[in-house]
């Protein structure tokens, strides 16, 4: 709760909350009373702490499963794979679980429709992000054969900052002070890490 207000209270947090771009609708401050401790809560940050919590719990068990993802990678390498042995048996892992990964969730919006009748840009971009995340997995892997799994790790999921430039190239997203500090931050604690 604390971690949604400080979040919610940034200029990066009200523009999460509150859309993007224009094409969403603007954000609307209520000032509806919300008795917490004889305190008047604006709606925003009623509605930033349960949709925080949504992308801040997904966030947290998609960083643990990465964590998992890297030690199991590093172990099969260290237990005798090579690294493209051991990039392709972690594909066949992948679409063991892919029935899980299609089933459509409660909250996965327009999953109804079918794919084909979605704008082809965007089925595009989908395969195209699963081409890059297959060749990435295996330059993780040759990387993980040769050092260190911390580093290895830390480093490879620095790409926020490589996000952000795309999304501001491409995607329409402003750099603010708050990404821009946090761009920073990853790719020093990456180089920290990185450090003998």
């Amino acid at each position: 709760m604390l971690l949604a207000q400080l979040f919610h209270d940034t200029a990066f947090g009200r523009d999460f909350f509150c859309g993007f771009s224009a094409r969403r609708a603007p954000c609307v401050v209520s000032t509806v009373p919300v008795t917490r401790s004889n305190q008047r809560v604006p709606m925003t940050q009623k509605l930033a702490s349960s949709a925080s919590s949504s992308w801040l719990t997904n966030s947290l068990i998609c960083m643990a499963l990465y964590g998992f993802w890297g030690f199991l990678s590093k172990l099969a390498l260290v237990k005798g794979l090579s690294a493209s042995q051991e990039a392709t048996i972690e594909k066949v892992g992948f679409f063991m679980l892919m029935p899980l990964v299609m089933k459509p969730s409660s909250n996965d919006s327009g999953s109804s429709s079918s794919i084909s009748s979605r704008p082809k840009m965007a089925i595009l971009a989908a395969l195209m992000s699963g081409a890059s995340a297959a060749v990435a997995s295996l330059f993780y892997s040759r990387a993980m054969a040769e050092g260190d799994a911390g580093a290895v790790s830390a480093l490879t999921a620095s790409y926020p900052p490589v996000t952000l430039m795309l999304g501001m190239a491409f995607g329409g997203e402003t750099l603010t002070k708050n990404k821009l500090l946090g761009s920073i931050l990853t790719v020093l604690g990456a180089l920290f890490f990185a450090r003998k």
